[in-house]
């Protein structure tokens, strides 16, 4: 008997409309009831649970709800093969085709390939190693990822300025004059640079940010 509570994005959905397939009772909390209505509302989007409850009206359901019989239960296919793979750990990456076709998607949790879960909304992946995310996980992690990298290129552009301006002085106090002047301009080149990746970072990182 799980039920679903106030959250964000899809964490626990997937599990969930599982758990009603294989012919758990499922509850989840009234969006309107919630601090935060968007994981259960997400929820409500995809599927249709036993009930929709208020949060002080949970735990009265729940505990009638546990004195119920309830018949056995044949597992759908798809459940199974699920927790198959979940019991075993990391599985040959053929057995994975069988959830549906590779994507270009690499696992934002172990880089690995993933295979995308047909017939889930919204979608979802699966790698090798047991991860799994819905495309919204996705979304944010490869914003997380792109703005990691791209301050990492603004840091090495700053250090390469630092540099320049290091051995212009140097070249200076070795009357190198030709030379200093070439590293000052390298140095205010690699600062000119860095400063616009800089700006186009903050740019494309809202632009990265979902919408939904």
């Amino acid at each position: 008997m799980p039920e679903l509570l106030t959250g964000m994005m899809h964490d626990g959905v997937a599990g969930l409309r599982a758990i009603q397939e294989a012919g758990g009772h499922t509850i989840v909390q009234d969006p309107t009831d919630a601090a935060y209505p968007e994981l259960p509302g997400r929820a409500l989007s995809v599927m249709t649970p036993n009930r929709v409850l208020r949060i002080d009206q949970i735990g009265h359901t729940l505990a009638a709800l546990a004195g119920e019989s309830v018949p056995p239960q044949l597992l759908p296919a798809n459940v199974r093969f699920e927790a198959d793979l979940d019991a075993r750990g990391p599985v040959d990456p053929a057995v994975l085709t069988k959830l549906g076709p590779q994507t270009p998607i690499s696992c934002p949790d172990c880089h690995g390939p993933t295979w995308l879960v047909q017939g889930e909304t919204p979608p979802r992946v699966r790698c090798y190693l047991g991860h799994a995310n819905t495309a919204l996980e996705l979304l944010n992690a490869g914003a997380e990822q792109v703005e990691t990298a791209l301050w990492s290129a603004i840091r090495a552009l700053s250090d390469r300025a630092v540099t320049f301006d290091m051995l212009a002085a140097d070249a200076l106090g070795m009357e190198q004059n030709h030379a200093a002047e070439a590293y000052t301009a390298r140095a205010k080149e690699a600062r000119k640079h860095s400063e616009v990746a800089r700006a186009f970072m903050q740019d494309l990182t809202r632009r990265l940010e979902p919408s939904v």
